[in-house]
């Protein structure tokens, strides 16, 4: 929002407070200054002249407000809110005309999604989503852009699918699982503390805590254990044969298979999303662009033209990137499932399994590419009556689902390794999104 300070008001304003003629005149000359470099682009010294304004009469709001548009443009929120804030103790919170508290809103969202960005800790996100639902709780405005933050966008890492194994995440950030535990995959009974989970079909399972350290279970054939000195990572993602793990800083590290050069992720930065498949590694960058690298037989790489996403995942050779829009787009050798997710539309977030693709759609209801595997039959069945989900994991032998009410709900498995890994009976108080 840009708002026009006229001198003549504010002129008037302080020859209402009784000021001289002189003060009147530094007054006038501050904001006009401030006016200036806010219009040049030149914010800190916009700040020093409103602040000097701010500081000769205290009385004039628009000056406040010029100062916090200021602060904003530096992506300085907290110090445009304080001062916002400062303005409105001033005149009231109910002389804030509705421009002003737009604005007002704005600024909080703006601050929100800026530490999302830059990879700060999830808390501050939620502080600053808690103290806007305080102010305007009531508001239509604010329960839609709290709503679409609700929705299901970036990796839901709440679920995951392993070697015919199914786990969930608690909201009390313990682990729940079912299926198959040959290779020591299900042992997670004993996790606390944990903000997000990853499997792959190969038998392995981590956990990221909230301190930014991993925990893991099952088969140590490609690396596992070697997440166990990780620290400050807030994401994880797995294919079996290499980890990939995503840091506070926006920065990657890697471990495990680098057959094809899949975890060659050293110089990626800004990154705020991660996926694997066998061979490759995939990440979303803050811009909305996307990088990878690892195998590129099918042109599974060849991303780096892709705009506007926010979302990515890989599975079966085939990358996919769900845009801001809520359209589809994917590139790799799997024509037939990148051609049906191409023509999908209203898409709030997205899961590649084994020779299939599923999203939720953003009325939560869940499309999907169907089954195009020998191995699994019935692991698309019954999902176009599936609603209100508000997380998805497409794996090897089942889906599952999270309700937005914290319950689970998965698809039959009808393959020749019933495990157990589809009953989800008394899943309940799942975590329902992801920040």
């Amino acid at each position: 929002m840009k708002k026009t300070v006229v001198a003549a008001f504010c002129i008037l304003a302080v020859l209402g407070s009784g000021c001289g003629k002189s003060l009147e005149k530094q007054i006038a000359e501050q904001l006009n200054m401030g006016e200036k470099y806010l219009s040049e682009g030149d914010y800190e010294a916009a700040v020093v002249a409103f602040q000097k304004a701010i500081e000769l009469d205290p009385k004039v709001f628009d000056v406040y407000v010029k100062c916090a548009e200021a602060y904003s443009e530096m992506n300085d929120y907290e110090n445009a809110i304080s001062v916002f804030e400062n303005g409105v103790e001033l005149i009231g919170v109910e002389n804030v005309s509705d421009e002003d508290t737009d604005f007002w809103k704005e600024m909080y969202y703006d601050w929100e999604m800026w530490e999302e960005e830059q990879g700060r800790e999830e808390d501050a996100a939620e502080d600053i989503n808690e103290k806007i639902l305080e102010k305007w709780p009531d508001d239509e405005w604010v329960q839609e852009k709290a709503e679409k933050k609700l929705e299901p966008f970036g990796t839901p890492g709440v679920l995951a699918q392993g070697y015919f194994c199914t786990y969930g995440l608690r909201n009390d950030g313990t682990v729940v699982a079912v299926g198959n535990n040959e290779k020591g995959q299900r042992d997670v009974s004993g996790w606390t503390d944990i903000v997000e989970i990853a499997a792959s079909g190969m038998g392995d399972v981590y956990g990221v805590k909230k301190d930014g350290t991993v925990v893991s279970a099952g088969s140590d054939e490609w690396g596992r254990s070697n997440t166990a000195d990780w620290t400050e990572i807030k994401s994880i993602s797995t294919s079996g044969y290499h980890i990939v793990g995503l840091k506070n800083d926006g920065t990657v590290v890697a471990t495990g298979d680098n057959d094809k050069g899949e975890c060659n992720v050293e110089n990626w930065t800004n990154i705020v999303q991660i996926s694997t498949d066998i061979n490759i590694t995939i990440g979303l960058k803050s811009d909305g662009t996307v990088v990878a690298v690892g195998e590129n037989s099918y042109g599974e790489c060849d991303v780096s033209g892709w705009r506007d996403i926010v979302q990515v995942v890989a599975g079966n050779g085939i990358v996919i990137g769900l845009k801001s829009d809520g359209t589809v787009i994917a590139q790799g050798y799997n024509a037939e499932s990148a051609t049906k997710v191409m023509n999908w539309t209203d898409i709030a977030a997205i899961s590649a399994g084994y020779y299939y693709v599923v999203g939720i759609k953003k009325d939560r209801t869940v499309v999907s590419t169907e089954y195009f595997g020998p191995y699994a039959d019935g692991i698309c069945e019954g999902l176009e009556s599936w609603s209100d989900i508000v997380a998805i994991s497409a794996g090897g032998n089942v889906t599952a689902g999270i309700k937005a009410d914290g319950t689970a709900i998965s698809t039959k498995y009808t393959g020749r390794f019933p495990e157990g890994q589809d009953d989800l009976t008394g899943w309940t108080n799942m975590k329902t999104q992801w920040k």
